[in-house]
């Protein structure tokens, strides 16, 4: 698995290849999205409701499963235009129409009063509602619900982190007129990992402000024979869950620009340890080189190969929900490559879509750093 760290035979061109780890300030309120849309309840009100629906124009429609005043069942329907984490919905209650016959010349619409719905993050809301409308002389009235988030859409589950996702693209390197492919993942807790397939890695901190944002940080070699430690910066937009867009530069090396595009249904495919447990081919994204590894049900790694190096490390799920994991492995007897190795990963397809048979690893242990395809 870890050729990565193993001393390498040949001088590897340094250009842009950047892996960035970015730890990110605390997360502000979720504004709604399209990972809102599912099932909300209060837990201790079980009986009742809420199906959210975001739409593409900005407006979320929510169904509220529940009763009236005298305990008949009924259903409400609300619409709105969303503002940030806010939607106030004008809300609709119907009735007449026979069951089995649906006739629409039956059912008489009522306006019912508001529903305004404000989600604090993935999994709370608060839901406000009133009415003026009555039920056998008895009113509706308003109040509070706080909710909780029951069930999400196949492959639309919410990340605490809307920026949060995997994603591809490329860098151009102004310097060395190159364009490199690149890879990147951005865990829900803010942190950054990114890597063009080169020999050059960055570690830093980044924030964003709206659809921008900005880091800094240090590059460092990614090839143990040619070493070097410089000042990072890059700058940008997000557009969360579809596209990064900036530039980079390191102190007295390399600029340029790079454009990422996120791949959510690979990020929303989930992960779990017994999915990725067994034993691996891997190799250097970087440099070519191959060994092998092996994985536990409990997520411990573990190897060696013919230069002598020893292995060992841990797989760390963060979310069953997502498809990224941690890693942290600790090379040993190999030399300027040995220390500990932490970064992230995850499962992705390899031999035909959607056959889950690799993971891809970013590490890096302050000084080295190292990209790689484990597959079986």
């Amino acid at each position: 698995m870890l050729h990565s760290f193993i001393g390498f035979s040949r001088p590897i061109t340094l250009v842009v290849g950047l892996l960035i780890l970015f730890f990110a300030a605390s997360l502000a309120a979720r504004d709604i999205d399209q990972y809102t849309s599912g099932s909300w309840y209060n837990p201790a009100q079980t009986g009742h409701g809420f199906s959210v629906e975001v739409l593409e124009d900005n407006r979320t429609i929510a169904y509220w499963y529940t009763y009236t005043p005298s305990g008949d069942s009924m259903f409400l329907v609300g619409s709105g235009v969303n503002q940030g984490n806010r939607v106030t919905l004008e809300t609709y209650a119907y009735d007449g129409m026979t069951f089995g016959e649906f006739n629409p010349a039956d059912n008489t619409q009522y306006y019912w009063g508001t529903m305004t719905l404000v989600f604090h993050n993935c999994d709370r809301a608060t839901l406000s509602y009133s009415s003026s409308l009555t039920d056998d002389g008895e009113e509706f009235g308003s109040g509070t619900i706080q909710l909780t988030k029951l069930a999400s859409i196949d492959g639309m589950q919410c990340s605490p982190n809307p920026n949060a996702g995997l994603y591809q693209g490329n860098f151009y390197s102004e310097t060395f007129g190159r364009v490199i492919p690149g890879w990147a993942a951005i865990a829900p807790n803010g942190e950054f990992a990114a890597v063009s397939f080169e020999a050059m890695a960055g570690v830093g901190t980044w924030s964003v402000r709206g659809t921008t944002f900005q880091g800094s940080g240090t590059a460092v070699s990614a090839d143990p024979d040619f070493t070097f430690s410089s000042s990072l910066s890059l700058s940008g937009e997000t557009s969360p869950g579809y596209r990064m867009i900036g530039n980079y530069r390191v102190s007295g090396g390399d600029r340029g620009t790079f454009e990422m595009f996120a791949v959510p249904a690979l990020y929303r495919r989930g992960i779990s340890l017994s999915d990725i447990s067994g034993s691996y081919t891997a190799q250097n994204l970087v440099t070519g080189f191959r060994g092998n590894a092996s994985i536990t049900q409990s997520g411990r790694i573990s190897g060696s190969d013919s230069f002598g190096c020893v292995y060992g490390g841990q797989i760390t799920i963060l979310d069953p929900s997502f498809n990224l994991f941690e890693a942290t492995v600790t090379v040993s007897q190999c030399g300027v490559s040995d220390g500990t190795y932490q970064g992230y990963g995850a499962q992705i397809d390899y031999y035909q879509l959607e056959d889950g048979r690799a993971l891809r690893l970013i590490g890096t242990n302050g000084k080295y750093a190292g990209v790689f395809d484990l597959y079986r």
